[in-house]
């Protein structure tokens, strides 16, 4: 097998800075010398002296880093540290003014452990891992969760572990030099995966859209999930007269002769009069229609209530307009004392009892509630909370205009009697003209949660996540967010909320019409998921559910211990910050999906090459990756992004006589890919810099590999580009109402997190 260490230069550009000499005498690189060395420490400096002007361009290892270097008595010079994310491991190329055929100097660096790569995994009761170290010095040693794994003379390695949530991969060089990588299972949810700060200028931008969305929203599914929504109890007590069960009998008064017989009396033998607490009436808000609702002001705030404490949310100005309740009736009968019961055998009411137990809906319209409050907003367990701490002012308007009850009893209560049916209406319009504050509360602690998470599902389902999935594959993404923490700062102009998050690949059967919207990168047909959630409405369940089988098993998404970064405080509107351990796990869900698997038919004939389709084709050339894509990030003092792609398989069949496919090459792609990342005038502007990519397996010049090389090789370059999910935001457009968002900037300047920040209008 041949391996090929490639640097992408354009043979042209290799074929002139091959012609040193010309026009180098103006600039010397004084440091580092030549074939320089450098192990475990950093080259502390890059010097180069020149004779009348310094030099416009610096390039290291293909990368242009002019901008780095400052001009001081008469040496143009950069720290090593400020560009050592651009740095291999390995060989290194300096070169100054390469078009006008400046001097390079070549220089080697051994500064970390062996690079892992994994190319299989599989999973039998055990974990089997096999992959390949590499350093310029040579692998020593690899542990993966402490077990040893077994190197062989090509730096091949495979271990069997434990099947775990977590991957510890260490590995030594020759020297001692250490390297570890995390792998994370792809059920694992990312705590903080996003975190957003919105202005409170962005919120009044947002208002339209928010209430454009609530006008159509469901408000009774959020309201049985809520589980709070009882109005009232009320006791229903009646009152009954005396009632005589066996009269008072007197025997007669018999005189004889004057002399009379004492008149003996039964005592008479009754019940009452008694009053009875018959019933307790139990109200639930269990039906909400509301046409229109308006917020005339809605502004981050913060303050201290004296039964509530300390709180941080929104305060609010606004009215719901025509709302229709239907509030359902549990009617309970009590337990009756002895008096009682005795009292309604007399009477035969007995038998009327059981009938009064049981459920009935009672309806209310307001025409108009309008309300001023304080709400404070929390999230616990993935569920966002609105608590009103306070009722500022509340108008409910005349009760006989704005505020109407409809009680229509089961005839049970009318049967019954002595007034019955009179007390329970009396008490159920008293107790909901007594809960007008708690309607209120109900009402607007339903809309306001659906409300806030409309505001973050505005910023967080809209950031352009490339997620995809293959239609044709049966593939689907699955893209889940819970608000796990909300912070009002930046003294009270701005909400902070913290996102927990999972995205994964599953089997499932999805067709176009499902999807909202469809993208094309030159592979199978893909889709763009988009979700929008209700953070308090669901929950991202402990497992997902199985991966579609396409491609090969992976062991997990690169995971990095470290916190993501702040987002940035500055004067855009909205912040965004997506953990680069969120981004793997959706590139690792993208590779589930089989997105990177192409196959592309091809016709070689009179010396070119053509594509084709399945039928026509005379050859095919597959893709096949064998992990997912990295986001990894290099350098101390100024940290640059690289897509990493390990042993990525092109394979190349040929179809015989009987059309039976059979392979004729495998070429395995490695590359390390710098990648610069750059907004201008509100659009993202994304370069691959000079990857380093080698190639297994290239065996021969013929046509078909020059193909290869040119064509699939660069295609797949960019595919892996385009699949590095950015937190991009795009317009909103609900009904007629459209939020414009205009990107800034964007910064990845951190290891442990992508950040953008906009505006809005």
């Amino acid at each position: 097998m041949i391996k090929k260490p490639i640097n992408l230069f354009f043979l042209a550009i290799l074929t002139i800075t091959a012609l040193l000499g010309c026009g180098g005498s103006d600039y010397t690189i004084e440091l580092p010398e030549q074939n320089q060395r450098y192990l475990d420490s950093l080259p502390d400096t890059l010097k180069i002296s020149y004779v009348s002007a310094p030099p416009t361009v610096v390039m290291l290892n293909g990368v242009d880093i002019t901008e780095y270097f400052s001009d001081e008595d008469g040496y143009f010079s950069a720290s090593g540290s400020v560009v050592d994310g651009l740095l291999n491991q390995g060989d290194n190329v300096l070169s100054v003014e390469p078009g006008k055929f400046g001097p390079r100097r070549n220089f080697f660096m051994d500064t970390e452990g062996p690079r892992i790569s994994i190319y299989e995994v599989e999973s039998d009761g055990l974990v089997t891992i096999r992959g390949q170290l590499s350093d310029p010095s040579g692998a020593s040693d690899l542990t993966i969760n402490g077990e040893v794994a077994s190197i062989d003379g090509n730096d091949e390695f495979s271990v069997q572990v434990s099947n775990s949530d977590t991957y510890h991969l260490v590995a030594l060089d020759m020297d001692g030099r250490q390297s570890e990588v995390f792998y994370s299972d792809r059920n694992h949810i990312v705590d903080d995966a996003i975190k957003v700060r919105i202005d409170e200028s962005a919120i009044h931008d947002m208002l339209p859209i928010a209430q454009e969305a609530v006008a159509g929203m469901d408000l009774n599914v959020a309201l049985a999930q809520s589980g709070a929504s009882t109005l009232f109890r009320e006791e229903v007590g009646i009152h009954f007269p005396r009632v005589v069960l066996v009269p008072q009998v007197c025997t007669p008064k018999v005189c004889t002769f004057g002399i009379c017989t004492p008149q003996i009396c039964t005592p008479e033998v009754g019940v009452g009069p008694v009053d009875i607490r018959l019933l307790e009436l139990e109200a639930s808000l269990v039906d909400v229609d509301v046409r229109e609702l308006n917020i005339d002001r809605l502004d981050v705030a913060e303050g201290h209530d004296w039964a509530f404490g300390d709180w941080e949310g929104i305060t609010f100005d606004g009215e719901v307009l025509d709302t229709h309740l239907g509030i359902q009736i549990r009617s309970y009968v009590f337990g009756l004392t002895d008096v009682a019961t005795t009292m309604l055998n007399v009477l035969g009411l007995s038998s009327l009892l059981d009938p009064l137990d049981g459920n009935f809906t009672v309806h209310t319209d307001i025409s108009r509630l309008r309300a001023s409050a304080d709400v404070a907003i929390s999230a616990h367990d993935g569920a966002t909370d609105a608590t009103i701490v306070s009722i500022n002012a509340i108008g409910l308007g005349d009760l006989d205009s704005d505020f109407s009850i409809d009680v229509s009893l089961p005839s049970a209560f009318n049967l019954f009697g002595f007034g019955l049916a009179q007390a329970v209406v009396d008490s159920i319009t008293a107790g909901i003209e007594g809960a007008k504050n708690l309607i209120f509360d109900l009402i607007f602690g339903q809309l306001l949660p659906p409300l806030a998470d409309i505001i973050v599902d505005s910023m967080i389902s809209e950031i352009r996540i490339n997620i995809a999935a293959g239609i044709s594959s049966g593939a689907q993404l699955s893209t889940l967010f819970e608000v796990s923490d909300i912070d009002v700062i930046n003294d009270a102009n701005s909400l902070l909320l913290s996102l927990n998050a999972r995205v994964g690949a599953e089997a499932a059967d999805v067709s176009p019409g499902d999807i909202d919207t469809a993208s094309d990168f030159g592979s199978p047909e893909v889709i763009w998921v988009n979700d929008h959630f209700l953070p308090d409405q669901q929950s991202i369940p402990e497992n997902l559910g199985p991966a579609p089988d396409i491609a090969a098993k992976a062991l997990g998404f690169s995971f990095t211990p470290n916190t993501i970064p702040d987002v940035a405080n500055d004067d855009s509107e909205i912040a965004i910050v997506a953990a680069t351990n969120f981004i793997n796990q959706a590139m690792l869900a993208l590779y589930e999906s089989g997105i990177s698997h192409v196959k592309l038919p091809l016709v070689i004939e009179n010396n070119a090459i053509i594509t084709a389709t399945e039928e026509t084709a005379t050859h095919r050339v597959l893709n096949e990756p064998a992990s997912p894509f990295e986001l990894a990030f290099r350098g101390s003092v100024n940290k640059v992004p690289y897509l990493i792609i390990n042993h990525f398989h092109i394979v190349t069949q040929e179809k015989s006589n009987t059309d039976e496919w059979s392979e004729v090459q495998d070429i395995e792609l490695s590359a390390d890919i710098p990648v610069n990342l750059e907004m201008e005038e509100g659009h993202l502007k994304i370069a691959l810099l000079t990857p380093t990519i080698s190639l297994n397996g290239v065996g021969g010049n013929n046509l078909l590999a020059q193909y290869i090389l040119s064509t699939i090789v660069v295609e797949q370059l960019n595919l892996g580009l385009a699949q590095i999910p950015l937190p991009l935001m795009a317009d909103i457009t609900i009904g007629e109402e459209t939020l414009v968002i205009t990107p800034q900037n964007i910064d990845a300047s951190d290891s442990a997190g992508i950040g953008i920040t906009a505006n809005t209008q």
